[in-house]
């Protein structure tokens, strides 16, 4: 995990590495690590700019029980402003995905995370990583998980992971314009992780580099 990682000179059994929050979930179910837990009104977006809590790896933006009820309306208005400041600034070359802790959303319950989940864009999407639901129970969980379903669809997203790739050939482009244009048809995303120098540069000089998202 990258837990730690600031701690440079720490004897590790296993060196920290880097997750966010396409990592496969059998190892992002246990990187939860060092957690901030606040009110859905506070400012963090300057806290993670400047890095201010290097171990800092998630943070919980809460709109249930540490926010009060006639404060939620602002509370959503902030962050949704944090996400799109947060894309932002990364499109910008000003902050690194990588560098931005995982985020956590506590909704306050069914209607409330329907009307905050409604004012999201892809690109905001891009910076959650999931959901916390208050007072879960098998009375609310249908809806919860209903309209969970419904948003795994609205915001569909394929993601690829090159690692193993080393080069890819004008069959293996064919085969990534198939995939781009079907998730385009379903205003999904294609989204590529892991691609190497070499490969970059095919990407470059075909003009793939400008149609596809890369994490």
């Amino acid at each position: 995990m990258r837990h730690q990682k600031y701690n440079e000179n720490y004897p590790f059994v296993i060196k920290p590495i880097e997750f966010d929050k396409y990592t496969d979930i059998s190892l992002l179910r246990y990187a939860l690590g060092a957690t901030m837990y606040m009110p859905g009104t506070k400012d963090f977006l300057q806290a993670i700019i400047d890095k201010k809590y290097p171990g800092l790896t998630t943070m919980v933006m809460c709109f249930e029980d540490a926010c009060k009820l006639e404060d939620v309306p602002a509370a959503e208005e902030n962050c949704l402003h944090l996400l799109e400041a947060l894309d932002q600034k990364v499109k910008s070359g000003e902050l690194l995905y990588e560098e931005i802790p995982l985020i956590i959303f506590r909704v306050r319950n069914l209607e409330q995370f329907k009307h905050f989940t409604s004012r999201l864009t892809k690109d905001m999407v891009h910076f959650i990583t999931a959901f916390n639901f208050p007072k879960f129970n098998s009375t609310n969980g249908e809806g919860y998980y209903a309209h969970l379903k419904e948003l795994t669809e609205r915001f569909d997203s394929l993601i690829l992971d090159m690692k193993e790739l080393e080069y890819i050939s004008s069959a293996g482009l064919r085969i990534l314009k198939r995939a781009y244009m079907a998730m385009r048809r379903k205003e999904g995303s294609l989204k590529l992780k892991n691609v190497n120098k070499m490969v970059m540069e095919v990407f470059e000089v075909t003009g793939f580099a400008g149609l596809l998202q890369f994490i």
